[in-house]
């Protein structure tokens, strides 16, 4: 099965915490790789452009928030920690809890979720693992992708006027095809459970959406689950793909609904210093 579209939000995974440097608010990325979802960066450095200062604000509350410079990784990191420092936000902050749950049959469909062309094979098991699955159709009669995220906050730019966000393009080296750019990046963690099951699918879809409106409440108090429903969890294959608050990633299988919840309530509350990690792009 062969997964083809456009996105215009993508995840942060692995492979691209090497690149730092590249994937930040206000950079730019090349417009003819938007369908294959490869999202590969334009780079000042080779000459294809030349940036301009952005306009840019924060979504944390402070008398501040907004200001200018020209966009990298350093300077949109030196940004939004200087507002915190003038508004002295130094106690621990509520994250924002969010999930979405929907079925899948096929290990491609969760390119979807990340919103680019992953290796769903290496995202999910480590790279010396001798594990077969994720090729093809799922190993089990069900299947749930459950995606969660705790957002701490996000940076925003303005959308720019004609020859506000760069110039100096050369169209030549970019195939003709004008950037895209990135013009909102939240701060956090986030997570991805994959969920296969012999468990009727209307049953499934009922248990794990209650099992993370549970988790969505472990900051205010919510329902707890049955004990029928924890034995649905513990009986399903779950294997997950979480990037926590300092910004690193971890893939594993998980056994219980306690395990799930333990590693979900790392993210619930995040301190001045843990801001969260660069999860999601836009």
């Amino acid at each position: 099965m062969t997964i083809e579209g456009y996105a215009d939000e993508f995840v942060i995974i692995p492979e691209w915490l090497g690149r730092r440097d590249v994937f930040h608010l206000g950079s730019l990325i090349q417009g003819n790789t938007l369908q294959n979802l490869s999202f590969t960066p334009l780079s000042e450095r080779e000459g294809h452009y030349e940036s301009r200062p952005i306009f840019a604000s924060v979504s944390f509350p402070a008398k501040t928030v907004s200001g200018s410079y020209l966009p990298d990784i350093m300077a949109t990191t030196k940004f939004f920690s200087n507002i915190m420092q003038e508004n002295n936000l130094s106690d621990m902050q509520n994250s924002t809890f969010r999930y979405e749950i929907k079925e899948f049959s096929y290990y491609n469909e969760v390119k979807t979720v990340f919103g680019s062309n992953v290796d769903v094979r290496a995202l999910f098991y480590a790279s010396n693992s001798s594990a077969t699955a994720f090729s093809g159709r799922i190993q089990k009669t069900n299947g749930l992708i459950a995606s969660f995220t705790q957002t701490n906050f996000t940076v925003d730019m303005d959308i720019p006027e004609s020859g506000e966000l760069y110039q100096n393009l050369n169209l030549d080296l970019l195939g003709n095809v004008y950037p895209a750019y990135i013009n909102s990046v939240a701060y956090g963690s986030k997570g991805v459970l994959l969920i296969e099951s012999e468990q009727d699918a209307e049953v499934l879809q009922t248990t794990f959406n209650k099992a993370f409106s549970v988790m969505g409440g472990l900051v205010s108090g919510s329902q707890s689950l049955a004990s029928d429903e924890k034995n649905i969890i513990q009986n399903a294959d779950l294997q997950i793909f979480f990037t926590g608050i300092t910004g690193e990633s971890v893939r594993r299988k998980i056994g219980s609904f306690d395990e799930l919840i333990s590693l979900i309530k790392t993210g619930t509350h995040f301190p001045h210093q843990h801001r969260g990690g660069r999860f999601h792009l836009r």
